[in-house]
């Protein structure tokens, strides 16, 4: 023990995926009251349902808040850091991977995950494509996957993706199509229907 606390946690940047809601096991809340410092969006943080001792908004200066982060953990301070989603995958997590320094990730259910229990599908098959962060839209990979789900975002929403796969493979027009929204939110919104 060293000040109170195990060896293993001193120092230690605790990565909390939040995936469709804010993760509310005791273990992960007792992580939250017990940090040092706690990084997150303004919304994630709206959800925080602890109190805790310090709190430090992630906005667009990421790279910026996560050298803080590192340089805190470096003294021997205890940070959490709440990421959206699934911080592994196209999250966070990947911009706070260092080699050396002591990490521990904690994942929540994704927004993939929740859609499918929601929908009662399997999805073992699924191929999964990101369009979120920007870069080209995979439309033929999307169009040539037997099950396909595709996280949207700003720059190609759905009927965005939609257009762009009709226009690599048109005879996916009749092929089964859903639009999730909100996952795990109270608006959460779910549509389904044509790719057409």
């Amino acid at each position: 023990m060293t000040n109170g606390r195990t060896r293993d946690a001193v120092g230690r940047i605790d990565i909390v995926s939040c995936g469709t809601g804010f993760p509310s096991d005791t273990a992960i809340l007792a992580l939250l009251e017990g940090a040092d410092a706690v990084y997150g969006s303004r919304s994630l943080m709206a959800l925080c349902p602890v109190p805790v001792k310090s709190t430090r908004t992630i906005g667009s200066g990421v790279r910026k808040a996560a050298e803080e982060a590192f340089a805190l953990a470096r003294e021997g301070k205890r940070i959490v850091v709440l990421a959206s989603g699934d911080a592994l995958y196209h999250g966070l997590g990947a911009a706070l991977r260092k080699p050396g320094d002591n990490l521990a990730y904690h994942p929540g259910i994704t927004a993939f995950q929740a859609l499918f229990c929601r929908l009662g599908l399997p999805w073992q098959d699924a191929r999964l494509f990101c369009v979120h962060s920007g870069g080209g839209l995979p439309s033929r990979g999307i169009a040539e996957a037997p099950l396909s789900v595709t996280y949207a975002g700003s720059r190609y929403p759905a009927h965005a993706i939609a257009r762009a796969v009709l226009g690599a493979h048109p005879a996916s027009a009749r092929r089964a199509a859903i639009i999730a929204e909100r996952i795990g939110s109270d608006d959460e919104r779910i549509l389904s229907g044509t790719l057409g």
